[in-house]
């Protein structure tokens, strides 16, 4: 009999109690499978004395056995009264792991005698396989999921999850496992959250407040686009509202709202749901009891942290600092919401979904349904809850254009496999152990397994020194995935330090030091950075037993430009190499270094949490800045003036009036934007944006500040993926002019990885997680190069799905410091990583386009150089071409039927397969100007998109080939043939080369085979055959007779597709070509083997080709003939296609 939800929820509900859990839980899901031990059973192996600061007592108390035979034991680990599980994880993981021995899985309670009122329920077991004899080990690392139970949760999930479980066929540890799967929990909750905030966003847009408040407008013809652009300031009002709710519900979950005293140790769990009720559960609960509680509560410093309920009684907020409750543009004003938006009594059970019609949970209840906990799980750990890190999925997801900025949420493994592998480099690198293998793999064990070997052991004190000293940068920080992985990181390992010198372990002040001493983050998003403070607020606010004030991450994290430093929209430079000049312009450089110098002193002061002047001490930041900016820009104009004179005194020509009019247009843009900044000096409440790295980060990367570090020690981001036609012209303009990488069709993140370069110390570390046409793109070239810069270079291919709406594969690039420089090529597939290719970097080098291979072997490369030797390159014999792009008009452009002498039918991709091209009933409207200028009138002022390209290369003979897959995959072109993008084309220059002949090369297993080693794709999502890759392909140049032979075997391949002939017959002669190719790239080993084809091709009968039945017929009795002819056993050929088996060349390519 299945066990039931809500008997299981009460049960889970109460306060621990090891018998109760054991009859009202274990019994109804496990049924017989479950065995309660007659008495404790002492655990096979006791707690050390380091381990025994955390544990006070282990017992076994049953064991279950599940259908798959897998054997689960029941331990109960009593803490010490004092202990709190996050505190000791340490100790914890590494008594847990002696339990753990190979084969075995364990359900533990972990409970503190002291409070039973929350207790955890933890599956753990080591990364394993299933056997028939149970759960076998792969490695050592246990993996461990958890519930939190007790009155203080809701337990609503676990019991849920427990009866679906009780109710299938068979339990093994598989079904086990999934009843602790976070993902499912993770899912359910970003769906719906979604869904409520569309609902405050789609209330305020209805509203009277979008004109009032938001001051926002629609013209009466305006399109969905421009409404959404145009609502961009109530969606971040609504984030940032639902941001906040979101973080006090983390905060009530410590137990610091509405406490009856400063102890902070009894704060009501449901706080913010209470509120609500007491304040009547009205429309005026945001207007009357947020903005009370954000403002003037949270935000402020109050007599014993005092705060008035509804019904008067006195309770105890905190006073957090630290930003996020400061007032911003649009909170002055007093908005009132439906209260069903919060909280809706007769649905309060009831999932929203995109159906509810508005009979669903208000945004309360729904948080009310989860669990919430405020630690950032490890890999190792899954807690089914709500945690900060789902949050950052959650609002990076909700972010602004994040497609159009390339922006998308990292998954937690790739993150933390960057973030140790980014750690690993930083911490080799700078203990510098004499014996290098044993220091990597000492480091290696130290992040993975989290264990300190006997090679670090004499180095701990470095170690920690190291860990201190390490300078974190993430230029497109998100919501903090990267630094946030770093710093659970770096705070693991010195607990583990402490644990293993026996020292005291302050995890708060250590947490502190870290985010202050290491991290640093820049966003051009503004939503992204507030997410990202918010969740090392809360990282903080873990640690803390009684609330203390937040530090202030305004300096730490920032909103800005990483590629450019704007202000008003125009590009403002700043001189950081200018040390000094004479006259009037000398003033402003050195005024420039002591604006820079006090910026630095006060923004060090301000990240401290206990500054009773954080305001004037902003103040004070903002307006050296604007100083410093407004000395910069007038040294700037001196400069301009002094090089630039008037010409033309009373006499001047056309010229030096042109001259002397730009002349002045400069001059008063630098008034201006000076005047601009004056006013912003006084209006200290009008915002002033601006960054730049040297001045924003003196203290790591400004040569002119005394103490700078020179540069970062890791740079590690998921930077945006956006190609050239998305990146506005006057940045294009700029970028083309400050970046080496900003060449031809670039996409930002090349820039990126330049920035990186510049900005890490030459001994840093580079980690990016970026397409994977990054490894083999010819617009990448400059990019590339710069990684190879004395340094080792390290790719992982990512052979699966990593972005959920991404339409790209992905890899990862490192680059850090070596005594020796190398190249290493990893392949990634669920969770795995295993070495593909290792070799000198300098082998890497000698291909001028420097292309990044995944598999590497010396074999390869001998024969890849084979295939190339006395070959001329396609860019040498032909040109390559894109299709027709449709742009903004493709209702225009394509049609169902023919229209006028203009239209012509249009191919795509999904029409060609080799050697065949099926029809198609589109047809383009070819009158290129017309549609241009219809174009133009669509897209505003943005780019056009549409590319009808030059009707010659559609009237001209070519070979077409698919630009999706994973190889070329080509047919023939006639002329007058149109094409759309997903199809390109190539057309043969060089007279003297047939292009059925290169086609037949095309199609071939030796070009196969040299495109899959020469091009490293970093998945198979959306693999493209790029026309660069295509332009290098090598095609030997042979006699004209020999050309003519394959012409006639393309010839046959192409009637017998064309006609539905048997596949077998097609094969066959699709096999000729093969084997025609191969004596003709490996003519000397084909010819030893006595295995040459083509001397018993050449009296093949050529075909009419002609359209007509009749000729079609001929043709293909023609075909048939030579097919019997051919496939005679008595034949020459059948015995050359025998022995081409045992040609070496050959039988590497087909891999036997």
């Amino acid at each position: 009999m299945a066990a039931n939800r809500i008997q299981l929820q009460n049960a889970l509900h109460k306060p621990y109690d090891r018998v109760l859990f054991a009859r009202e839980v274990l019994n109804p899901v496990f049924s017989s499978g479950f065995n309660l031990s007659s008495g404790l059973i002492p655990a096979p192996v006791a707690p050390n004395k380091s381990e025994s600061a955390a544990i006070d007592r282990v017992w076994i108390y049953g064991n279950i056995l599940l259908d798959d035979s897998t054997e689960i034991t029941c331990y109960e680990v009593l803490l010490q009264p004092s202990v709190r599980i996050e505190h000791s994880k340490v100790a914890i993981q590494h008594y847990i792991r002696k339990l753990l021995t190979a084969g075995q899985a364990a359900l533990i309670n972990f409970v503190a005698p002291s409070n039973k009122n929350v207790w955890r329920l933890t599956l753990v077991a080591k990364d394993s396989v299933l056997t028939e004899k149970g759960v076998k080990e792969k490695t050592t690392n246990a993996k461990r999921y958890t519930f939190l139970l007790g009155p203080s949760e809701t337990c609503k999930t676990a019991a849920e999850r427990f009866e679906v479980l009780s109710t299938e066929k068979e339990i093994t540890f598989q079904t086990l496992v999934n009843a602790f799967s976070v993902e499912k929990l993770s899912k359910a909750f970003f769906d719906e959250y979604t869904l409520h905030y569309q609902n405050f966003c789609d209330y305020l847009q209805e509203s009277n407040y979008r004109k009032s408040v938001f001051n926002i407008s629609f013209p009466a013809n305006a399109t969905k686009e421009e409404k959404d652009k145009a609502s961009k300031p109530i969606r971040d009002f609504v984030k940032k509202l639902l941001g906040r709710i979101v973080f006090l519900y983390f905060v009530q979950k410590k137990g610091w709202l509405g406490a009856s005293n400063t102890n902070y140790s009894d704060g009501l769990g449901d706080f913010i749901k209470r509120l609500f009720k007491d304040s009547g559960g009205n429309n005026a609960f945001y207007s009357n009891w947020l903005t009370v509680l954000f403002f003037n509560t949270l935000n402020k410093e109050r007599a014993n942290d005092d705060f008035k309920m509804p019904n008067g009684k006195i309770v105890k907020v905190p006073f957090l600092n630290g930003g996020l409750f400061d007032k911003e543009e649009f909170d002055e004003h007093l908005l009132t919401f439906k209260s069903k938006l919060f909280h809706h009594p007769d649905f309060e059970d009831d999932i929203l979904t995109a159906k509810s019609n508005g009979n669903a949970r208000g945004f309360l209840d729904f948080l009310d349904s989860f669990n919430f906990t405020v630690y950032e799980d490890s890999p190792d750990d899954h807690t089914v809850a709500v945690d900060p890190e789902m949050l950052g999925h959650i609002f990076e997801n909700l972010l602004e254009d994040n497609k159009d900025k390339g922006t998308f949420y990292t998954p937690k493994e790739i993150v933390y496999y960057m973030c140790q592998e980014s750690l690993t480099e930083y911490l080799c690198t700078t203990l510098q152990i004499k014996d290098e293998v044993a220091e990597r793999k000492s480091v290696n064990k130290l992040l993975k397994d989290k264990i300190v070997d006997d090679v670090l052991k004499p180095e701990i004190a470095e170690l920690e020194k190291a860990l201190d000293n390490v300078k974190i940068c993430d230029p497109a920080i998100g919501s903090g995935a990267f630094p946030m992985g770093l710093l659970l990181e770096i705070f693991s390992i010195k607990e583990l330090i402490a644990y293993e010198t026996g020292k005291e372990w302050k995890p708060a002040e250590t947490k502190l030091n870290i985010i202050q001493n290491s991290i640093y983050g820049v966003d051009i998003e503004k939503g992204a950075v507030d997410i990202a403070r918010l969740r090392f607020w809360l990282s903080l606010v873990v640690e803390e037993e009684k609330p203390k004030s937040l530090p202030n991450l305004d300096y730490k994290i920032v909103v800005g430009d990483s590629l450019i430093s704007k202000f008003d929209g125009k590009i403002v430079e700043i001189d950081w190499e200018r040390k000094q000049s004479v006259g009037k312009a000398n003033e402003y450089v050195k005024n420039v270094q002591r604006l820079l110098v006090e910026v630095a002193f006060k923004q060090k002061n301000y990240f401290n949490p206990n500054n009773k002047n954080k305001h004037k001490l902003q103040a004070e930041i903002r307006n050296l800045k604007i100083e410093l900016l407004i000395n910069q820009l007038s040294f700037n104009k001196e400069l301009f003036v002094n090089k630039f004179v008037q010409k033309g005194g009373f006499m001047p020509t056309s010229a030096d009036i042109k001259h002397n009019t730009e002349r002045e247009i400069q001059i008063r843009d630098f008034e201006n934007l000076i005047n601009q900044l004056r006013s912003l000096l006084k209006n200290s409440d009008v915002p002033f944006n601006h960054f730049n790295w040297k001045l924003d980060f003196p203290e790591i990367l400004n040569p002119l500040f005394q103490n700078s570090k020179g540069g970062f020690d890791i740079v590690i981001a998921n930077p945006p993926f956006v190609s050239i036609e998305g990146i506005e012209w006057d940045d294009r303009r700029y970028y083309e002019t400050k970046y080496k990488t900003a060449k031809g069709r670039f996409d930002l993140y090349s820039l990126f990885i330049e920035k990186a370069q510049e900005l890490k110390l030459k001994d840093g570390v580079f980690i990016y997680i970026i397409p994977g046409k990054f490894l083999n793109n010819k617009q990448f070239v400059t990019a590339r190069k710069m990684l190879c810069e004395n340094q080792s270079v390290l790719v992982v291919k990512i052979d699966e799905k990593v972005f959920e709406n991404a339409q790209v594969d992905n890899v990862i690039v490192e680059n850090y410091s070596t005594n020796v420089q190398t190249y290493k090529a990893f392949k990634l597939l669920r969770n795995d990583f295993t070495l593909v290719s290792e070799t000198s970097l300098s082998n890497i080098l000698k291909d001028k386009e420097v292309i990044f291979k995944i598999e590497i072997n010396e074999t390869t490369e001998l024969l890849l150089t084979q295939i190339e030797t006395n070959s001329k390159r396609i860019k040498e014999i032909a040109e390559v071409k894109d299709g027709i792009v449709a742009g903004a008009i493709k209702d225009v452009l394509f049609m169902n039927s023919k229209k006028d002498k203009d239209s012509h039918k249009l191919y795509f991709g999904k029409q060609l397969n080799r050697y065949s091209l099926a029809d198609t009933n589109v047809w383009v409207n070819y009158k290129p100007n017309e549609m241009m200028q219809l174009e133009v009138k669509r897209k505003g002022n943005k780019r056009p998109g549409l590319w009808m390209r030059d009707k010659n290369i559609f009237e001209r003979e070519k070979i077409l080939y698919r630009k999706v897959g994973k190889e070329v995959i080509a047919t023939y072109g006639l002329k007058g043939i149109y094409y759309e993008q997903t199809i390109h084309s190539c057309h043969i220059l060089n007279k003297s080369i047939l292009t059925k002949y290169v086609l037949a090369i095309f199609n071939s297993n030796v070009i196969k085979y040299y495109y899959r080693n020469t091009n490293s794709q970093g998945g198979d999502i959306f693999p493209q055959v790029r026309i660069s890759s295509v332009e290098k392909l090598p095609i030997k140049i042979v006699s004209l007779s020999i050309q003519n032979v394959l012409v006639t075997l393309v010839d046959y391949v192409l009637l017998l597709k064309k006609v539905g002939a048997e596949i077998s017959i097609s094969n066959y002669f699709e096999r000729l070509i093969d084997a025609s190719v191969y004596e003709i790239y490996f003519s000397e080993s084909v010819k030893l083997a006595n295995a040459e084809v083509i001397i018993h091709l050449k009296d093949l009968k050529s075909l009419s080709n002609a359209d007509d039945e009749l000729s079609i017929r001929n043709d293909f009795n023609t075909v048939k003939l030579a097919y019997k002819t051919l496939t005679n056993k008595q034949h020459k050929v059948d015995a050359a296609l025998l022995k081409l088996k045992n040609v070496k060349e050959v039988q590497l390519i087909e891999g036997k």
